[in-house]
């Protein structure tokens, strides 16, 4: 059974962080993805800007398999549109590149 944290590498003994390969793979930097949401408060409506995606930085290397978990509403599908370039332009921060090249958004 394999029991080293995900995340990391083994050598050996000696368990050490994966380091990210710029320009190799899927690279996302800095996602982040707010709507702003209309609120009733005490009778009069305010507008709360509420974050879909915040800060979000990662890699996927070619040849190796990623998987995108987590509970109901937090936020799978949308990470995965963002990842696609199928958030509307302006409203996402960040970016998305594959091979170093920028994902173009539709």
């Amino acid at each position: 059974m394999d029991s080293h944290k995900p995340g990391t590498t083994t050598n050996g003994n000696q368990l050490r962080p994966q380091k990210s390969i710029p320009g190799y793979g899927l690279e996302f930097t800095n996602l982040s993805y707010s709507i702003i949401k209309k609120l009733k408060k005490d009778g009069v409506w305010i507008n709360k800007e509420a974050y879909l995606l915040h800060d979000i930085s990662g890699q996927a290397v070619k040849g190796e398999i990623m998987a995108i978990m987590g509970p109901s509403g937090a936020g799978k599908s949308t990470f995965l549109d963002a990842l696609a370039g199928r958030i509307a332009k302006g409203s996402l921060q960040g970016s998305v590149r594959i091979d170093g090249k920028p994902v173009k958004i539709n």
